[in-house]
């Protein structure tokens, strides 16, 4: 995608990683990434790189729209509590500012399960032998034709074995974020 193309940007925001995706307006073309945060340990440093990622993003793509997915409103067995609740809120909260004063444009807060049914990601959830993560990055590699991340581990009982790298999930769920939105905006063109 060239600076010409309209398109929307779609964010999964995390203090560890966080996702983004671009999708033209007018054809299939897209384009995704992740930004690795977990190395900063100083919130002020995550934002830095945020707004860099942003300020290149805007600079070299013509984005009209940006959504971002909305934050945990709830705890999840064994995966969340106050305090991590509370810290995502807050930093979800700096990007979505971030992003205005980047763009120009108010970010839309989309619900992640409504932007997983917007765009028919339909997965078993009694399924526990994969993550919601990794059922949901299943289903997109069917969608989309991209050349994902991978490394070999290292280490551990799984040596050798080549796997996506971790910011693939953050990059998928902020293109299932920009899919939703994307519609959501040309509905209301």
């Amino acid at each position: 995608m060239d600076k010409s193309t309209p398109c929307v940007l779609g964010l999964d925001v995390s203090t560890s990683i966080t996702g983004w995706s671009l999708l033209a307006l007018e054809s299939e073309d897209f384009s995704l990434g992740y930004l690795p945060l977990a190395s900063s340990k100083d919130p002020y440093s995550k934002a830095g790189k945020v707004r860099e990622l942003l300020q290149n993003l805007t600079h070299d793509h013509n984005i009209c729209a940006v959504f971002v997915e909305q934050d945990l409103r709830r705890f999840t067995r064994g995966l969340s509590s106050a305090q991590t609740i509370a810290t995502l809120a807050r930093f979800n909260g700096v990007t979505c500012q971030i992003a205005f004063e980047e763009t120009g444009i108010k970010p839309v807060l989309i619900n992640v399960n409504e932007a997983r049914k917007s765009v028919g990601i339909k997965y078993d959830r009694k399924d526990k032998t994969k993550t919601t993560k990794e059922k949901v990055f299943e289903i997109v590699q069917q969608k989309i034709n991209y050349d994902w991340s991978t490394k070999i581990l290292k280490s551990g009982p799984r040596k050798g074995l080549e796997v996506l790298e971790p910011g693939c999930y953050d990059a998928v769920d902020a293109w299932v974020i920009a899919s939703a939105g994307k519609k959501l905006y040309l509905s209301n063109s």
